[in-house]
C-alpha cells in the first residue's frame, strides 16, 4: 500500500471521479477560492513532453500521445508496467515535490486531481477523499 512521506507537513486531499463527472468544476471552484491544486495528467503530460522521455516512449510503444498510448497498451499488463516505469512513477515523484513546495511556501492543504486515485491505492496516503459523481446521461 502506498503512502506519501508528507503528510507531517500538511493535509493532502485527492480529488477522483470517471471522465466528465465534473472533477474540473470541482477544482476550478477550488482554485478560484484560493486552493492549491495539482492535476496528475497535467504533470503526466509535462512528462511525458521531457525530450529524453518522449524519444523512449516513441522508441518504445511508438507514440508519446496519451490517448494513442492507452490503445497501444490494450490491456497488456507488461506493457502498463513499463508505462508506469516512464511516466506515472515520475509524474508521481513530481507531484510529492510540487506538494512539498506549496506547503513549505504556506499552503494549508493541497488538493490532487486524478482519475485513478482510488485504482492505484493512492488514496491510501492521503488525507481524504472527494470523490464526484454524475450520472451517465449528466456526463
Amino acid at each position: 500500500m502506498f503512502k506519501h512521506p508528507f503528510k507531517s507537513l500538511g493535509p493532502i486531499i485527492g480529488i477522483t471521479g470517471s471522465i466528465g463527472a465534473g472533477k474540473t468544476v470541482v477544482t476550478s471552484f477550488l482554485r478560484e477560492n484560493g486552493y492549491q491544486v495539482i492535476n496528475f495528467d497535467e504533470v503526466a503530460k509535462e512528462i511525458r513532453e521531457r525530450p529524453e522521455v518522449k524519444a523512449q516512449l516513441i522508441q518504445e510503444f511508438g507514440t508519446n500521445d496519451a490517448k494513442e498510448l492507452r490503445k497501444v497498451l490494450g490491456g497488456d499488463l507488461e506493457k502498463s508496467y513499463r508505462l508506469s516505469q516512464i511516466v506515472a512513477l515520475p509524474a508521481l515523484q513530481e507531484t510529492f515535490n510540487r506538494t512539498n513546495e506549496l506547503f513549505k511556501s504556506g499552503a494549508k492543504v493541497v488538493f490532487w486531481e486524478a482519475a485513478l486515485l482510488m485504482e492505484t491505492g493512492t488514496y491510501a496516503g492521503l488525507t481524504g477523499m472527494i470523490l464526484v459523481l454524475a450520472h451517465e446521461g449528466t456526463r
